[in-house]
């Protein structure tokens, strides 16, 4: 008898639908240059600090451009050149940011200030 009901267990826990953990993917801004698609967003959930993601996409190809915990802007400049904002340097937590300069040239700016919303 608890052999079968053991059988039972395992054969209802087989049925049941995994869960899906993976956090959702939030767009904050989305621009385009020379035919790629530029995406910055980020993977949080309420459970993680998670630090945002700049990708370029032409078809099918995708790649990371840049992860860092700082982004404050993305924009295309009039010579199609991508402009990555940061508040203050680019750092990944409390070290430097990852940045991938050699699957697109972008340039950088580090003036942004952090304006913190009261929002009540």
């Amino acid at each position: 008898m608890k052999m079968l009901l053991i059988l039972l267990v395992i054969f209802i826990d087989g049925c049941l639908p995994v869960p899906d953990l993976t956090p959702p993917k939030n767009v904050i801004k989305t621009v385009s240059t020379n035919g790629n698609q530029i995406e910055w967003f980020s993977l949080s959930s309420a459970y993680a600090e998670v630090p945002d993601y700049i990708t370029i996409s032409n078809g099918k190809n995708v790649d990371t451009i840049c992860r860092a915990t700082n982004i404050a802007d993305i924009k295309v400049l009039r010579n199609q050149n991508l402009m990555i904002g940061f508040y203050g340097k680019p750092k990944m937590y409390n070290g430097p940011a990852w940045l991938n300069n050699s699957i697109i040239k972008f340039d950088i700016d580090s003036t942004y200030i952090h304006q913190l919303s009261t929002k009540l």
